[in-house]
């Protein structure tokens, strides 16, 4: 009994302890989306800024009926994931995966769009932030530099300019004939994993972190999981990305983008349960690799203790 006492008081100081203060969900999106909006739900294949769409407070948290999506495109909009090879799924979501998701349409050469929100009220001040969303690629067939991300940015900006500088972002980014599962912050690209969309047929959780303080230095970490995984893997951890932030309104929209060069346009993909809080334990229930690693550690050396003691 006394391991087992321990070891849950291990795992409860791992996952409740540091940052629990300051543990907040600000805002999640699920993109709940019916044939018809039914419910207050998104309507299917319409655009996010639609009469319909405009003020659903349906499947998310964090937003307000009196802040709609700003801009509207056929790039960018709800469906609903029942025709999806995978529907968006992972053991990563820290609730059930909802009805629905946004597609990720690159236009052709030189139309850029974008699709934003405003959430109900400006981020809490917090001295680290992290955001989560799933993606699943759709196709290998289009030619071209493209790029379709969901994140989080300090307004809604014009509907024709994709924005990198500002805020945190992931999605998918294609150079000719190669496409990567990617993050942005400070208008710099990290690639996280090359993926083959037609063939891959995976669903993944991309995990973004920033760091801040208060001398205006701030610090980047990504990585992602692919469902099943029992664990992230980090390619990008405290990246130096600049002065990218100044108030918690930097991040208080919530923006999807589709960037475009090339003659082709088709689906680079979906994306689906946005999340966005404080703490590492409110956007994901994969659990931080120090937590864990610390409650093993803990239980080998106690039991190497015990049974020494026994003998």
């Amino acid at each position: 009994m006394k391991i087992k006492r321990n070891l849950i008081v291990c795992t409860l100081a791992g996952l409740l302890g540091g940052s629990f203060a300051q543990a907040t969900l600000i805002a999640t999106e699920s993109f709940q989306t019916t044939a018809d909006g039914a419910g207050g739900t998104y309507d299917d294949g319409s655009n996010f800024n639609a009469g319909i769409n405009q003020d659903v407070v349906v499947g998310n948290s964090g937003f307000s009926d009196t802040k709609v999506w700003q801009h509207g495109t056929s790039a960018l909009s709800p469906i609903n994931d029942a025709g999806l090879s995978t529907g968006l799924s992972h053991n990563g979501l820290v609730n059930t995966a909802m009805s629905g998701t946004a597609i990720l349409r690159p236009f052709q050469a030189g139309s850029n769009r974008r699709v934003a929100r405003e959430l109900a009220s400006t981020p809490v001040t917090a001295s680290s932030y992290y955001m989560s969303a799933l993606f699943e690629g759709y196709t290998d067939t289009i030619s071209g530099d493209k790029v379709a991300t969901i994140g989080l940015i300090d307004g809604a900006g014009s509907s024709t300019v994709a924005d990198f500088a500002d805020g945190i972002h992931a999605g998918f980014a294609r150079d000719v004939d190669t496409t990567y599962l990617s993050a942005w912050a400070g208008n710099t690209r990290y690639d996280l994993l090359e993926i083959d969309e037609l063939n891959d047929d995976v669903t993944y959780q991309v995990l973004l972190q920033l760091d801040v303080d208060a001398s205006g230095n701030e610090f980047f970490t990504a990585g992602y999981a692919a469902n099943g995984a029992s664990a992230f893997t980090f390619t990008h951890s405290a990246v130096d990305v600049g002065d990218i932030w100044s108030t918690s309104s930097d991040l208080g929209y919530l923006i999807l983008q589709a960037r475009a060069r090339g003659t082709e346009q088709d689906i680079m993909g979906f994306a689906d349960e946005f999340y966005f809080g404080t703490s590492m334990a409110e956007v994901t229930a994969i659990p931080e690799p120090s937590q864990f690693s610390m409650c093993i550690g803990f239980a080998v050396f106690y039991m190497l203790f015990s049974f020494r003691r026994g003998k």
